[in-house]
C-alpha cells in the first residue's frame, strides 16, 4: 500500500493533507513510528497554518477527554517519540516536547514576510487549553494556578492578530474555559496593552 501511495499517490489522492494522514497511518499501522512522526512534522512545516493538521498532531499526543488517539501516540522533533498503544512512551513530556515544535513552528512563519499565518500561534492556545483540561488542579477546580500561561497566550496572538475580524472568534474558545479570576487578569492585560479593545473578548 505504501508503495502504491508513493508511485500513484498525487494521481489518487489529490489532497497533500489526505495523502499524508493516510500515509501516516499506513506507516504506524506497519510499526514504522518515527518515519510517521517525520511525515506530519514535515508536511506541518511545509503548510504550516492547516488547521486540521495541527488538531492530527494534538489528538495524538494531548487528545481532548472526549476524543480517542486513532493513531499512535505523536510528540514532537523535540525529543519525543510515537509510540504503540499499552507501550510506555520514551518522551518525557510529550506535551512540552510539542509546545517546542509549535514554538519553533511559529518563529519560523514570522520569518516570512508578506505572510498571515495563525495556524501555529493558535496551536500553542489549543495545546495549553488541552494541557488544563487535563491537569489534576483543572479536576480539582484549583485550575487558576495553571491559567496564566494561556492568558498570556491569548494576548500574544491578539497582538499579531487583533487587526483581523476573526481574532475574537479564533480566540473565543480558550476564553470560555478561563476562571473568573483569570478572565478577570485576562481583561486587565488586555485593557492595558491595548486600550481600544473592549471587554466583549472575555465575554466571548
Amino acid at each position: 500500500a505504501l508503495d502504491s501511495l508513493s508511485a500513484n499517490g498525487e494521481r489518487l489522492i489529490k489532497m497533500e493533507y489526505e495523502r499524508t494522514i493516510l500515509k501516516i497511518d499506513l506507516l504506524s499501522a506497519g510499526g514504522k513510528l518515527d518515519h510517521a512522526k517525520e511525515s506530519l512534522e514535515a508536511y506541518l512545516i511545509k503548510s504550516p497554518d492547516d488547521w486540521n493538521a495541527l488538531l492530527k498532531l494534538m489528538d495524538n499526543v494531548i487528545p481532548l477527554p472526549s476524543k480517542k488517539v486513532q493513531f499512535q501516540n505523536l510528540s514532537s522533533h523535540s525529543g519525543g517519540r510515537l509510540r504503540q498503544e499499552g507501550t510506555e512512551s520514551k518522551a518525557e513530556d510529550p506535551p512540552s516536547s510539542l509546545m517546542c515544535f509549535l514554538d519553533s513552528l511559529n518563529e519560523d512563519t514570522r520569518a516570512r514576510p508578506g505572510h498571515v499565518t495563525r495556524g501555529p500561534q493558535l496551536a500553542l492556545c489549543e495545546l495549553k487549553k488541552r494541557m488544563i483540561l487535563q491537569s489534576k488542579e483543572h479536576e480539582d477546580g484549583k485550575a487558576d494556578s495553571i491559567f496564566p500561561e494561556l492568558v498570556d497566550r491569548i494576548v500574544d496572538y491578539w497582538s499579531r492578530f487583533g487587526s483581523l475580524a476573526c481574532c475574537p472568534l479564533d480566540l473565543s474558545p480558550y476564553c470560555r474555559i478561563l476562571h473568573p479570576a483569570s478572565a478577570t487578569v485576562l481583561k486587565e492585560k488586555m485593557s492595558k496593552a491595548f486600550p481600544f479593545v473592549t471587554d466583549g473578548l472575555t465575554r466571548a
